[in-house]
């Protein structure tokens, strides 16, 4: 058990306590707002959580600010020893973690007047950690912590692919409007076209693509977008399909689908809602996770949409054109809604890497892909967490511009 002394025991300082040692280590929290109460107490590991240093034993952590309710502070971002800290200042470890980790949990940053790109998506350079996202500095700052409390802190470790279907198929399941126009852009691919569509596999078909990936790696999670109308952003196949139909049958079985909700401007969460419906009128399951279309992120409301949606855990916790830890860390956390200081239930689960930040954004070969991939991984394992990374349908058909690719996925999904 930890023990810790805090002059004010409020919602704040209870959610990163929990977050921090009970959600990563087991470790049950007690907080004492009496400092006799706590100098006296027997517990090994102790931790006073207060401005001076008190007569008495425990690690001394100096409060950073943050963990005051209501409280909104730009952290100074310091490196030491090679690791990036926020909130430097007095006690035993010369910044403080706490605050640091509810900085990085609550997305503090993302909120009110920020600077977002052409998707309006908050962008990767207008972070503070941004110079450190390939280092999971939450995760190894919090290292220091455990280790001045004498903890046994070896947080569990496991890899956790996923795979996008913004677009089923290559060539099928479109109207006749939406076929045209496709062969006349992309005439090389004629021959292919018709061979598919009188009949022959479609070579992003999910159902020789993804579905075999999960049967190889049970783990791997599924993300459907399911829009009713094509736009510029959500060009699924037609939902009326009968083996597009088939394909989502044959995927809801395997446990792992989750929602992709569609980009909207307007009316996001009754747009949202009719898309799970659907999905789920083929499943045998409610739907309890997504990730987001583009991954964009709208602080608070993507989240109070999804709640809305019984959605228990998002995916979305990642940079759509960088590699690296958007929090800081790579170990999966509650949402701290802050306009209601208060946790919730959604569970946020980081990513790090993704097959387009790799190949388009950052034009990086697969080779080289699956060794950044690697390094990432050892970095997680280090501190543990987990070592999620994002793929598409058209990428494990390791055909045309992702030739090779597959082998990258297969790479990254091993334990280590």
């Amino acid at each position: 058990m930890v023990l810790v002394f805090a002059h004010q025991d409020n919602s704040r300082l209870r959610y990163v306590l929990n977050e921090v040692f009970t959600r990563r280590l087991g470790e049950e929290v007690s907080v004492q707002t009496d400092w006799a109460a706590f100098s006296s107490a027997t517990v090994e590991a102790k931790l006073a959580y207060c401005p001076d240093r008190l007569k008495g034993n425990g690690v001394w952590i100096s409060p950073g600010g943050l963990l005051s309710v209501g409280a909104e502070i730009v952290p100074e971002l310091r490196v030491v020893n090679g690791l990036s800290l926020l909130f430097p200042g007095g006690g035993d470890l010369g910044f403080d973690p706490l605050s640091m980790a509810f900085w990085c949990f609550s997305r503090m940053e993302e909120y009110g007047e920020v600077k977002h790109d052409v998707h309006g998506r908050f962008a990767a350079k207008n972070s503070l950690l941004y110079g450190c996202l390939e280092e999971p500095v939450l995760d190894q700052a919090l290292q220091l912590l455990y280790e001045a409390l004498g903890l046994d802190a070896k947080p569990r470790f496991w890899v956790q692919p996923s795979v996008d279907i913004d677009i089923a198929y290559q060539f099928k399941a479109r109207s006749l409007g939406r076929a045209f126009g496709a062969a006349i852009r992309q005439p090389q691919f004629t021959k292919r076209r018709i061979k598919a569509l009188a009949g022959g596999p479609d070579p992003h078909d999910p159902m020789h693509t993804v579905l075999p990936v999960v049967r190889e790696h049970p783990q791997t999670r599924v993300f459907l977008l399911a829009s009713k109308r094509v736009n510029r952003y959500n060009k699924q196949v037609r939902r009326k399909n009968k083996n597009f139909q088939a394909c989502v049958k044959a995927l809801a079985q395997t446990g792992q689908l989750g929602l992709h909700p569609s980009l909207r401007n307007q009316n996001a969460a009754s747009h949202w809602a009719e898309e799970k419906a659907w999905i789920e009128s083929l499943s045998p399951n409610s739907l309890t996770s997504s990730r987001q279309h583009y991954i964009h992120l709208s602080f608070p409301d993507t989240y109070y949409h999804l709640m809305g949606l019984g959605i228990r855990d998002d995916y979305s916790m990642g940079y759509p054109d960088v590699p690296g830890f958007r929090a800081g860390t790579a170990h999966p956390f509650a949402w701290y809604d802050l306009e209601q200081e208060q946790a919730t239930d959604l569970i946020l689960h980081p990513f790090c890497l993704m097959d387009v930040m790799c190949r388009n954004y950052q034009k990086m070969s697969a080779e080289d892909s699956l060794r950044l991939g690697l390094v990432l991984r050892e970095r997680v394992q280090a501190t543990g967490g987990e070592f999620g990374f994002i793929f598409h349908n058209e990428s494990l058909s390791d055909t045309g511009p992702w030739k090779g690719w597959k082998r990258v996925f297969d790479a990254w999904s091993q334990h280590g």
